[in-house]
């Protein structure tokens, strides 16, 4: 099964941007609580979020506090409590904990605060809070802890021969821990640009979850923070889900540079509508970046692709006065199927 993908709009992302993401079959999107971006996906229907605590980039001035935060996410969840009988609501996939960047005590500490607010406010023992390790940080050892020391104590090796033979059969033990979200999301990777030390780093940290895994299959599995590359995503089972900002980067940059002699007609976008126009370049690296590691997704009328132009002579909104944008009859369809 191919990791989720979540479209990282940003903060103040444009109305037509997510029209044009749910045309191509997009559903899932990371994004910073409170944000005008939060406030347009929570009036769409359809949609999975996962929310951002604002800890990029460091020092962030327009981060919450981690009470705010908190009721931010207690708010999403409630969300979710009031639309279980009406799927086609907006929903809360998870939300991040409230990570310091460089600092693994004080997003610890900030992480088990945040746990203890989420129960109390919101009535459940196991909030949807997925804690955050950064590169290059302890890898393995924060998400396992002292399992694999502690595999020796547990299991002999007749134990062991025998748990490695259920799962080549295809068998798994209940998990006991949550399934529905990952065990741990993985930071700081990003600013590394996948240099030689930050790869290295990554592989040990797969290769040491996978062996865990032998133990607790479903327990360890994670999230990539901004990592849109398909071998890092694609590399393990355990990558659960990943986000990435990408497609809207590379949007802004025009065909030459941007996709050039990769181009594909795979994609069902024309060079001729690809130059000219914002709106169609998202869609096509939002349909590769979905193809690339699996995912399904939609076919676009370029009829429904605005040219640069058009859009540069759309109002600009204040954030009060952002509304769900109207999704043609085709992204609706969709959303159905």
């Amino acid at each position: 099964m191919p990791p989720t993908f979540y479209f990282a709009l940003g903060a103040r992302a444009r109305p037509h941007d997510l029209a044009i993401a749910m045309l191509v079959g997009q559903r899932h999107y990371l994004v910073p609580a409170g944000s005008s971006t939060a406030r347009l996906l929570a009036r769409t229907p359809g949609v999975h979020v996962v929310l951002d605590s604002w800890a990029f980039p460091p020092g962030n001035i327009d981060r919450p506090s981690l009470p705010r935060y908190a009721h931010m996410v207690a708010g999403w969840y409630a969300r979710n409590l009031a639309g279980a009988a009406q799927p086609e609501s907006s929903w809360l996939d998870w939300a991040l904990s409230y990570d310091t960047i460089g600092d693994a005590l004080a997003s610890e500490r900030d992480d088990a605060q945040l746990r203890a607010l989420l129960q109390a406010i919101c009535h459940c023992p196991d909030p949807p809070l997925v804690p955050v390790t950064h590169y290059p940080g302890p890898g393995a050892a924060a998400i396992i802890g002292d399992l694999l020391r502690d595999r020796e104590e547990c299991f002999d090796d007749e134990e062991i021969a025998l748990v490695r033979q259920r799962a080549a059969w295809g068998f798994h033990d209940e998990p006991d821990g949550p399934v529905d979200h990952p065990a741990c999301a993985i930071g700081g990777l990003v600013p590394a640009r996948y240099a030689r030390a930050a790869a290295a780093w990554y592989e040990r940290l797969i290769a040491d979850l996978e062996a865990a895994a032998e133990l607790d299959p479903f327990q360890r599995r994670i999230h990539l923070l901004g990592i849109g590359k398909p071998s890092w995503v694609c590399c393990s089972p355990l990558v659960m889900s990943f986000d990435s900002s990408g497609p809207a980067r590379m949007a802004l940059i025009g065909f030459e540079r941007g996709i050039g002699a990769a181009y594909t007609t795979d994609y069902g976008i024309s060079i001729a509508a690809l130059r000219r126009s914002r709106s169609a370049r998202l869609a096509y690296h939002l349909i590769r970046y979905r193809a690339q590691v699996g995912l399904p997704w939609q076919p676009v009328d370029e009829a429904l692709l605005h040219d640069d132009r058009e859009v540069a002579a759309l109002p600009e909104l204040a954030d009060e006065r952002w509304e769900q944008p109207e999704l043609p009859a085709a992204a609706l369809y969709a959303s159905h199927m």
